[in-house]
């Protein structure tokens, strides 16, 4: 079997082992990194669906250190829950959706 077909395939396989593996494997690549084993992501793998404050949670969990809320499409967690939670944190334009339009307008 192709092994491009073979990893399609696969639900629990992420592309960051491919991207690890590339970098390990080219000195140029490697040399522009940090290794490091802790996650720089908060993220939810699962297939359970996230509500307002369970993303709240995730993100008051969060370290100083990092960088980046991860939600797997296929939890079916809201995205506009996401958006608005983000652009309140970060006193920035609302960015749901159903608000582009406005925050184009103010």
């Amino acid at each position: 079997m192709n092994w491009v077909l073979a990893l399609c395939r696969k639900k629990k396989f992420s592309e960051y082992l491919l991207y690890g593996h590339f970098v390990a494997n080219s000195l140029a690549h490697l040399a522009s990194h940090h290794l490091t084993e802790d996650g720089i992501v908060v993220s939810h793998w699962d297939d359970t669906c996230l509500d307002r404050s369970a993303i709240e949670a995730m993100m008051k969990a969060a370290s100083p250190d990092q960088a980046a809320l991860c939600i797997q499409s296929y939890s079916s967690t809201s995205i506009d829950y996401v958006f608005r939670l983000h652009s309140r944190d970060r006193g920035a334009p609302n960015l749901a959706p159903d608000q582009l339009e406005n925050a184009a307008l103010d």
